[in-house]
């Protein structure tokens, strides 16, 4: 993927005091590409990640105190359609989503995990999910109970830009859709054209 600009939108830490946790949650907005298949583009990615509780007694003195990690981590991409790479305005990007969207969630043992698909009014979870046998926040999954789903299980993958589909089937359906509109144009030209040739009227042979 190329490299742009990306503009934070959304950085919001809450704190309680009474437990002392400090949680995270990052949004940002940039349309982002892939590389081999540049219709593919994210406009909106977030994630977040464990927040930190601190624990101490409750009788005096208050101490020692133990700090625990509560929640898991957790990546999400929507997508959008028709704007260059690096456009980085919010409507613009609003208005061109085409409702799907990827989200993935590690839990905090590290080992489960789930890949979840919306695209618009339907949602629907990927079939396995496992982030166990894997290196640092990385996963398996198998997705292969969606239409045109992937699975990865022989190998660990980064979650923070999955994509569970083949891409070579999307490139030849919007080849396909450009054909048929292109040879729709031309039938419509043709048409035009018939149309305009049919509609003139010969002059009448001069009579001496």
């Amino acid at each position: 993927m190329n490299s742009f600009q990306r503009k934070i939108v959304a950085l919001s830490a809450v704190a309680f005091s009474s437990l002392g946790v400090n949680a995270a949650y990052v949004s940002e907005i940039g349309v982002e590409c892939r590389e081999e298949a540049p219709e593919i583009c994210v406009g909106q990615r977030y994630y977040y990640t464990p927040s930190p509780t601190t624990i101490c007694p409750e009788e005096p003195p208050y101490w020692p105190c133990t700090t625990t990690y509560s929640g898991g981590w957790g990546w999400g991409q929507t997508f959008v359609e028709g704007l260059e790479e690096g456009i980085d305005d919010y409507l613009a990007i609003e208005e061109a989503k085409t409702g799907l969207e990827i989200e993935v969630r590690i839990e905090d043992d590290r080992s489960t995990c789930k890949v979840m698909v919306t695209k618009g009014s339907e949602y629907a979870g990927c079939s396995s999910c496992d982030a166990g046998d894997c290196g640092y926040l990385t996963i398996k999954y198998d997705c292969t109970n969606l239409e045109k789903g992937l699975s990865s299980l022989d190998e660990c993958v980064d979650p923070s830009s999955l994509y569970p589909f083949e891409i070579k089937p999307i490139k030849e359906e919007k080849k396909m859709k450009k054909k048929k509109e292109k040879k729709k144009k031309k039938k419509m030209m043709m048409k035009k054209k018939r149309k305009e040739k049919n509609s003139i009227v010969p002059e009448p042979d001069s009579v001496p």
